[in-house]
């Protein structure tokens, strides 16, 4: 079963208010609680759209695969792409009690490893 997986990009993201945060971006009121509600089993392409741009992240970031107990894919299948693992960590949480010296060290470090690669992380 694939499902919409939100939570971990709310978190990653500093988001604490996400209905909010989705009808600032264009998502329509009774989308939006479906989305959070766990209630919504379709999503048009332009919400699919709108909740990439907003949220910085691919069509592939926003689901998680969740195996059918009944069957079994082979391992190599494209879908087990889709399971993740949570890593449940708030970089604005995480980084706001830094010493500045430390943060502006990360920052530094950060910026050295996009450069290094910039067609991967962009």
């Amino acid at each position: 079963m694939i499902k919409l997986n939100l939570g971990p990009l709310f978190e990653a993201r500093g988001i604490e208010k996400p209905y909010s945060y989705l009808l600032k971006k264009g998502i329509p009121r009774h989308t939006v609680q479906r989305i959070l509600s766990g209630e919504h089993t379709h999503l048009h392409f332009r919400h699919v759209e709108l909740l990439c741009k907003a949220l910085n992240c691919s069509p592939n970031d926003l689901f998680i695969y969740i195996p059918n107990k009944e069957e079994q894919l082979p391992e190599n299948h494209p879908l087990h792409q889709l399971k993740k693992e949570s890593v449940g960590f708030n970089w604005l949480q995480n980084t706001a009690n830094l010493p500045i010296n430390q943060l502006q060290q990360l920052i530094v470090q950060i910026k050295t490893q996009l450069d290094q690669s910039p067609e991967q992380h962009r």
